[in-house]
């Protein structure tokens, strides 16, 4: 399949900053490894979508946002852009099994924190 490419850098109203990703063959395989591990290892995979990355959240604020966006997309003529687009050319990606050991929900963010994973398995794509 095609490698994963990295687009533009999207701002949400819902205070999100994302980059733009497009990976069709990791999603397909990350798919096709939930579906197998299932039918034979009896182990449960959650495959994502590999649509995006989240650079931040709750991030009500539009300037904020927009500062976000700034430190990740090239902007043509200012300090650093040839650099950040050397990184992009140069950019890999690991598909990472990992495993749930904490739930977290929004309301008990304060006292329980975040979601615990533990990585079992990177796979370098």
């Amino acid at each position: 399949g095609e490698p994963p490419t990295v687009g533009k850098v999207i701002c949400t109203k819902t205070g999100y900053v994302l980059f733009d990703l497009k990976a069709a063959s990791i999603t397909s395989f990350s798919q096709r490894l939930g579906e197998r591990s299932s039918r034979d290892l009896g182990l449960q995979i959650r495959p994502k979508a590999v649509n995006h990355i989240s650079l931040a959240c709750n991030r009500p604020s539009e300037d904020t946002r927009a500062k976000i966006k700034a430190t990740y997309e090239p902007q043509e003529g200012h300090l650093g852009d040839a650099d950040i687009c050397k990184a992009y050319s140069a950019a890999t990606f690991d598909l990472v099994l990992s495993r749930l050991l904490h739930r977290s929900s929004f309301e008990r963010f304060a006292e329980d924190g975040p979601h615990v994973f533990q990585e079992t398995a990177r796979i370098q794509v």
